[in-house]
């Protein structure tokens, strides 16, 4: 998916695509802010390589951070940068990819430890947003919501809401297993499947028990996490923890992100596993679409806009 219907061609019935194979028609590509009178429209762009765009697929739409000439150095023909960043046995890909993307733009925000940037379809470890006219009405927990996912795969996938923090904290919890030492770690809405689990994400990637989602955030390891934390190891701040989770079967995924509910990234461990206070979900997710960079940007300052006239009215 190529930034088509990157401004939403759905309307808020769209919603109707979160439901377990319920089809449906592809749109016209438009959304509308009535009370900003903005009115944008876009042409639905290949989905993949049985796809053409008005019948004609000479060309194919270039990566939405990698425009065609954009690059420092580049002759114009080439989405590679003449100068690469080094790459070590020991780097991580993800944020490797980051440093080109990073670099295509002239910027270092790949060097701050913050970085996120889109890519092109979901794979385990990256973040879904929600597209922002969506889920206003039904489900609204996944209005404007940014989800990790912790697994992605032809058997279907699963993840957790980042943003939605409660207003419990895990010492407010009846746990089958007393964590005292995370006694003031705050508890998120981590989706709609599964109520009554608890699932833990932290960057130790030492823990017994833990499992690697991407390279310095991990899953899991809740017995080895207290005994790290008594031990000094470790600090309870670090951790994560998420109530319920967020599931979609084989294909499921895919189909909604074609048809612009998700859009998708790749973000660094730092966003990843950044503490959002309560009432700062929307923030948060205003946070990594500013971070994209190009449309996605624009389209976060536009909602903020017609939020902001709204609040007035």
């Amino acid at each position: 998916m190529i930034l088509h219907c990157l401004f939403g061609p759905y309307g808020l019935g769209a919603a109707k695509f979160r439901k377990r194979g319920t089809e449906g028609s592809r749109p016209d590509g438009r959304w509308h802010l009535a009370r900003t009178q903005i009115v944008r429209r876009c042409s639905l762009g290949p989905i993949d390589s049985g796809d053409q765009q008005n019948g004609d697929n000479s060309k194919r739409t270039p990566h939405p951070e990698m425009d065609e000439g954009s690059l420092p150095g580049s002759s114009g023909l080439s989405y590679i940068p003449d100068t690469l960043p080094y790459m070590g046995s020991q780097t991580d890909w993800r944020e490797f990819r980051a440093k080109l993307v990073s670099q295509s733009r002239g910027g270092r925000d790949a060097d701050t430890g913050e970085w996120a940037h889109a890519i092109p379809k979901p794979e385990k470890g990256a973040l879904l947003l929600a597209h922002p006219l969506l889920f206003q009405q039904s489900q609204i927990y996944f209005h404007r919501a940014a989800i990790l996912l912790l697994e992605h795969g032809d058997l279907g996938s699963y993840g957790v809401i980042l943003n939605r923090p409660s207003k419990f904290l895990i010492r407010d919890v009846p746990l089958s297993r007393p964590q005292a030492q995370f006694g003031s770690c705050r508890l998120y809405i981590g989706g709609d499947v599964g109520t009554g689990e608890v699932q833990v994400l932290h960057p130790y990637g030492q823990l017994s028990g833990a499992t690697e989602v991407v390279k310095g955030v991990y899953a899991g390891g809740m017995d080895a996490a207290r005994d790290a934390v008594d031990a000094g190891f470790a600090q309870a701040e670090n951790f994560r923890w998420f109530s319920a989770y967020a599931g979609w079967g084989p294909g499921q995924l895919q189909m909604e992100c074609k048809r612009g509910v998700w859009f998708t990234a790749a973000a660094s461990p730092k966003v990843l596993l950044q503490d959002v206070e309560p009432g700062e979900g929307p923030k948060y997710w205003h946070k990594i679409m500013s971070m994209l960079g190009g449309d996605y940007a624009e389209l976060s300052a536009a909602v903020q806009k017609h939020d902001d006239l709204a609040d007035t009215v």
